[in-house]
């Protein structure tokens, strides 16, 4: 048996002085260039402090599903208490937590779903084949009470928390800014009215 192997393909088509016509092919195997653009690609879509997906890794995430117009839905996050922690035990242990909660967003999705940190204490998780408004509070309680569980950081204890918004494709966005607005705004207002998570 044989194996794939990812090759560049170079076609010339001549023609001899005796009229003849002859085409020549040249093969390269450009294995370690595919796996350093595959390296390269990882890199540009994992967040360097956390190791979670990016936005660009979001982006690329959502394409699929909205081009086949499959349904999924969003949990857009932001941690409460989160600049307790910064201000008083300074910004490494702010990266320490933000760590932590990494780890407990990823622990919460399957192979087919994503978590990725937007930027700041600001996460996204995005669940596959998820278009039912229940099931999303499901998993937006569970995400929440990850978040929650008290920690150490520098022998200090910590307790985080969470505000959540949900949004679901097609219903509150068809394109992929609209979607991450709706579920921005539903975290804003459920922040506003100091509950855990709004759709």
């Amino acid at each position: 048996q044989g194996s794939l192997v990812p090759v560049s393909i170079s076609l010339c088509n001549w023609t001899l002085g005796d009229g003849r016509r002859v085409s020549v092919v040249v093969l390269h195997d450009v294995s370690a260039l595919h796996t350093h653009l595959d390296r390269a690609t990882a890199l540009a879509e994992t967040d360097a402090l956390t190791g979670l997906g990016n936005r660009l890794r979001l982006s690329n995430w959502m394409r699929q599903p909205r081009a086949l117009g499959q349904p999924f839905a969003l949990l857009y996050m932001d941690l409460h208490r989160f600049k307790d922690v910064n201000d008083t035990l300074g910004h490494a242990a702010g990266d320490h937590a933000l760590q932590i909660v990494a780890r407990r967003l990823q622990s919460q999705v399957r192979a087919a779903d994503i978590a990725v940190r937007l930027g700041g204490d600001e996460f996204v998780v995005a669940f596959d084949a998820l278009g039912d408004a229940e099931r999303l509070a499901q998993r937006a309680h569970a995400l929440a009470e990850a978040v929650s569980q008290p920690f150490r950081v520098d022998a200090a204890a910590c307790e985080l928390g969470a505000n959540i918004g949900g949004a679901i494709f097609p219903q509150h966005g068809k394109s992929e800014a609209a979607l991450l607005a709706a579920a921005d705004r539903a975290m804003y207002r459920a922040k506003q009215a100091g509950q855990g998570y709004r759709l």
